[in-house]
């Protein structure tokens, strides 16, 4: 079972971002980095809407 982790990012210019990594080595999964990046945030979503949406596919690769 992989353990995950929600990563909270914030550039230079103030955006924030939020990212599904593993919590042994710190990598974004790839899928649910691209699945966030081109319809929620790319949907102008909130930074809550995408923890929300990251928790839910936290809770799916854990079942």
């Amino acid at each position: 079972m992989t353990l995950l982790a929600i990563k909270h990012i914030q550039f230079r210019h103030g955006e924030r971002h939020k990212l599904l990594v593993s919590a042994q080595t710190g990598i974004p999964l790839y899928y649910p980095s691209l699945f966030i990046t081109t319809h929620v945030r790319a949907g102008g979503f909130s930074v809550s809407t995408v923890q929300g949406a990251l928790a839910a596919i936290k809770v799916l690769y854990a079942w």
